[in-house]
């Protein structure tokens, strides 16, 4: 009787403790689902703030938390056309290049008319100088926020497993070069160099980079030690992880499980002796495909702007990317995707940088393309011709469209072959309809006629000279116009662009900065880095001198 008893008051008491504490999750859980409310300091804060930058424009209030204040730029019209950002809490956050004792600054401009930033320039300055004015400019400062420690996790576990694999299958490795990794890896290594030149978060980026080589690596070691029992040690993972960091930077969820599915579809997923996607693309759709179906399990942060910064990238994607085109003759990739994306479905923007990546380093992976020059073309086409559909897609499902470049890739790498047959079919009507267009022209040029002939019998297939003038053309005429529609004053003014010249104001504008507005300005970019050199060698003389105690 007394053990039932006894029983019996353990079973309350348990049951009441396992009550408690569902009530306590429970009371987290509504606390952590619910947004906070922001103090009433705050809220006077952001007010008081508010009547600061009316004057400048019409601005409201629009996010208020405790580390930062949204006010929003409007039209005559009430159209968002605008955004000014107040960081709080200094000390614990990115500096921008803008800031006070306690209020940091960034713009942001909504719309395509860039007067608008004189106004957000204006309140920003305003903002700064009710709180004593600015402290000393020393560029902006981009902090590494990602943990790293779950990325090292999962390396070690990935370099685990290779070892347990190399033990397995008895450790056989053997070490293979090949040249087009080789190509591949020095042209998206000079992209990021020259990039890092003018956007400091290519710096801050390497530590997650380097982790990316480790745990690619070690995929690329397990995958070939469970299917082929030895591994060809070489430059293979290379293009994946600079590609990769090219197009969309990852958390480390998202960067192990491009790396992983990027080598296992390489080793695992063959048609003919050949991988069928590229090993980037696949990595990469699958965390574009989680960013949909699993929002916040995979977090990325896009780079389409700060490509921006740089002044001649556009330029320089264009001539570091013919080195690959022209050796593997993947220039009709390339011409496909142009026309595809240009001339059919007019696409805006086709030729700034990430696009040109697309173009010229995404698409035109040699194993996964198809074989003829005509199924390239084909290929070409069919990318740059989807690549805007993939982006309605996405920002249809409230979604960033970053994700749409990697997304237009690998249906037509699945259908490489097929459209290599389709090639072949197209030949012989192309050669018809050729000849019948000939038999028409040829008598009224005579003897030109036939010289031209044999010119034409020479030049199958067509010269990579005759390509690459071609693409030269596609290219260079549109640059005048579209490059200065790149210069961005809100984010070279919120980073403080080296090279970058802002007005009285403060602002930085295209017709102040040739460099950064007219197409080739590589010998105008070198003269301005020898002048900030020579300016800043002056200015630490002049530091020195002063230093030095006077005469007696």
């Amino acid at each position: 009787m007394r053990i039932a008893v006894l029983r019996s008051s353990i079973a309350r008491r348990l049951t009441s403790i396992l009550l408690a504490l569902a009530t306590l999750l429970t009371a987290l859980g509504i606390a952590w689902a619910q947004p906070s409310v922001p103090r009433l300091s705050e809220r006077e804060d952001a007010q008081r703030l508010l009547a600061i930058v009316a004057p400048f424009g019409h601005f409201d209030l629009g996010h208020v938390a405790s580390d930062r204040y949204t006010f929003v730029l409007r039209d005559d019209a009430g159209q968002r056309i605008g955004d000014l950002d107040v960081g709080l809490n200094v000390g614990d956050v990115s500096v921008p290049r803008v800031h006070s004792a306690h209020y940091t600054t960034t713009v942001f401009n909504a719309s395509p008319d860039f007067t608008s930033v004189d106004v957000l320039v204006r309140a920003a300055n305003a903002v700064i100088a009710s709180d004593g004015g600015p402290l000393a400019e020393s560029g902006m400062r981009v902090t590494e926020g990602e943990d790293y420690i779950p990325m090292t996790l999962a390396t070690e576990l990935m370099v685990a497993v290779a070892l347990l694999m190399a033990i397995w299958r008895r450790c056989r490795v053997t070490l293979d070069l090949r040249k087009h990794f080789i190509i591949q890896g020095g042209v998206q290594g000079s992209i990021l160099v020259y990039w890092s030149f003018y956007w400091v978060g290519v710096g801050v980026q390497l530590h997650m980079i380097a982790l990316m080589f480790a745990i690619c690596y070690a995929a690329d070691a397990a995958c070939s030690f469970a299917r082929y029992g030895s591994w060809r040690i070489g430059l293979s993972p290379v293009p994946i992880v600079l590609s990769t960091n090219l197009f969309v930077w990852l958390d480390w969820r998202g960067a192990a499980m491009a790396m992983i599915l990027a080598v296992a579809s390489k080793t695992f997923i063959q048609r003919r002796g050949r991988h069928v996607f590229n090993p980037s693309v696949a990595g990469l759709t699958v965390n574009g495909v989680c960013t949909v179906l699993f929002p916040g399990f995979v977090h990325f942060g896009g780079l389409f702007h700060t490509f921006n910064l740089a002044p001649n990238m556009a330029e320089f994607i264009f001539l570091v990317s013919l080195i690959p085109l022209t050796i593997f003759r993947l220039l009709p990739v390339t011409i496909g995707c142009v026309i595809g994306m240009v001339y059919v479905t007019n696409t805006t923007g086709a030729l700034r940088p990430t696009l040109l990546l697309l173009m010229t380093l995404l698409a035109t992976d040699p194993a996964t393309t198809p074989k003829s020059e005509l199924g390239r073309l084909l290929y070409g086409f069919v990318v740059g011709a989807t690549y805007p559909l993939y982006s309605l897609l996405l920002r249809r499902l409230g979604q960033p469209d970053d994700f749409a470049k990697i997304l237009a890739v690998p249906l037509p790498n699945l259908f490489a072959g097929e459209l290599d047959a389709l090639a072949d079919r197209i030949r012989p009507v192309a050669k018809r309809v050729a000849a019948a267009a000939w038999a028409r022209l040829a008598p009224r040029l005579g003897g030109l006629a036939e010289r031209t002939s044999r010119l034409g019998a020479r030049l199958v297939p067509v010269p990579n000279v005759l390509l690459v003038a071609l693409w030269s053309v596609l290219f260079i005429i549109p640059l005048r116009h579209e490059k200065p529609e790149d210069f961005e004053p809100a984010l070279h003014w919120d980073w403080g662009t080296p090279l970058v010249e802002r007005d009285s104001g403060g602002v930085p504008r295209c017709a102040n900065n040739p460099v950064f507005c007219e197409p080739f300005s590589f010998v105008g970019e070198a003269r301005r880095w020898m002048e900030l050199r020579r300016e800043r060698h002056t200015g630490a003389m002049s530091a020195r001198a002063d230093e030095r105690p006077a005469a007696l």
